[in-house]
């Protein structure tokens, strides 16, 4: 481990070794499960990639659904984009690695992180 390293998650732990230095770590994170972040903090702070895999939690957004929706209504947006471009927003760091299981989720992930997330999305 390194000097003055001390992770509280395995995930963490990783980023406390010393070579090789991962690249990227991967977890958990959408605009309804935000546990994972410090993680993301950690990778920030270490300069590598994060990796957020459900970053739109399978497509069940129904927790967040109704602010998600108004938001995407304001936007002419679907509340995925929403969603997407909300995460893509929260660091510098964090990967744009969009899962296509239809036709129109490449479409739905260029058109996410090619703005910026709106200021009135949930969670901003």
């Amino acid at each position: 481990m390194r000097p003055g390293c001390e992770p509280e998650t395995p995930t963490q732990a990783v980023l406390c070794r010393g070579n090789p230095t991962p690249s990227g770590v991967g977890g958990g994170q959408n605009i309804g499960y935000r546990d994972e972040q410090p993680v993301l903090d950690a990778c920030e702070a270490a300069g590598i990639a994060f990796l957020p895999w459900y970053p739109i939690a399978a497509g069940d957004l129904d927790d967040v659904a109704d602010p998600l929706d108004a938001v995407a209504a304001r936007h002419d947006a679907t509340r995925h984009q929403i969603a997407l471009a909300w995460l893509l927003q929260m660091s510098p760091v964090t990967a744009r690695t969009p899962g296509a299981r239809a036709r129109a989720h490449p479409g739905d992930s260029a058109a996410a992180g090619g703005g910026d997330c709106p200021a009135d999305a949930p969670g901003r």
